[in-house]
């Protein structure tokens, strides 16, 4: 195994590496960091409202709202026959522990209530959250309660959220690229040393090397095609009309809501698109596959994402899935 090979494999595997942890992981991570942090910014009667709206479109109904000592107010819920007492803590710096899950547990009688809802943007203990399903008690903390709430939010705010993320995630793909690049020219360069004494042998090795990184080969081909294809796109994205946009989003729209499985198809937002299900096993993989074939035939679409919207009668919950 020569050393240029060994260089190459670990620069490859590095960069394999980089892309996996800081464009996806850490990503993601940054994404739910921001995420948070702007559903705090709200102010608390606004966050309420979008956290009611998500439950409502998961089958819960407000049924009573109540006074209660230790927050602004407590909302008494009904699903399916269960009434649910939920009760929101407001910013990131609030921990619910095991002694908040007990004493909300003993106000749920108090209140009629079968269960509970206990919410915050901070997080939870694990004691408490050890504890939360023997209590009848259902916890949802920061991370989960962004994924929740993040269709619900305005359009510019999610993109700045996301355009943030992305901008933290290239900086370490910058520094981890150029790291794993750094590390298989010194394992190259060790290499030639050790195992070319004399530097008689390493001369050959080292020309070959450089001639084989310089010389076009059938991945720089693929590559520059896929650059010119990239830029050939965003052009033509450039170049429509908002009329032109809103024809292509009504006819996708048209067409989804013609296949067997789909009562009615509308733009619920500028980027979601809500199929109302007349029939739904729970995984809809076929008709996702199509309904995103069919966003993807529109550049400016690929990237919509599909609300699911099952039949009342199933109890199934919403869905969303993110095209590309």
């Amino acid at each position: 195994m020569t050393a240029a090979f060994v260089a190459i494999a670990i620069t490859l595997l590095g960069l394999a590496g980089t892309g996996l942890w800081f464009g996806v992981n850490r990503r993601r991570q940054e994404e739910v960091r921001l995420g948070v942090q702007a559903l705090a910014k709200l102010k608390w009667r606004m966050c309420i409202g979008l956290i009611l709206e998500a439950l409502d479109r998961e089958g819960f109904a407000e049924q009573a709202k109540l006074a209660s000592a230790t927050e602004e107010s407590e909302f008494l819920l009904v699903r399916e026959g269960q009434k649910f007492l939920f009760s929101y803590k407001h910013g990131t710096a609030y921990q619910i522990s095991l002694h908040d899950v007990r004493e909300f547990a003993g106000r749920l009688p108090l209140k009629g209530a079968d269960r509970g809802l206990l919410i915050t943007l901070g997080n939870a203990d694990p004691a408490g959250v050890a504890a939360a399903p023997r209590l009848a008690i259902d916890i949802l903390d920061g991370a989960n309660l962004w994924t929740k709430l993040r269709p619900f939010l305005p359009e510019a705010t999610r993109s700045d959220v996301a355009a943030q993320a992305m901008a933290q995630s290239r900086k370490g793909l910058w520094a981890g690229g150029l790291a794993s690049v750094a590390t298989g020219l010194l394992v190259f360069v060790v290499g030639i040393t050790l195992f070319s004494p004399g530097g008689g042998a390493a001369a050959p090795e080292a020309a070959a090397f450089r001639s084989s990184a310089m010389a076009p080969g059938p991945s720089d081909n693929t590559t520059d095609r896929q650059l010119a294809e990239a830029r050939k796109a965003l052009a033509e994205i450039a170049n429509l009309t908002d009329a032109d946009k809103a024809r292509h989003r009504a006819d996708v729209a048209k067409q989804v809501s013609l296949l067997p499985q789909v009562r009615s198809a509308i733009w619920s937002a500028q980027s979601t698109l809500l199929l109302t299900l007349s029939q739904s096993d729970g995984k809809d993989q076929p008709l996702i596959e199509e309904a995103c074939r069919m966003l993807v035939g529109y550049e400016e679409l690929r990237y919509s994402r599909l609300q699911l919207e099952p039949p009342a009668e199933t109890h199934l919950p919403v869905r969303w899935r993110q095209c590309n």
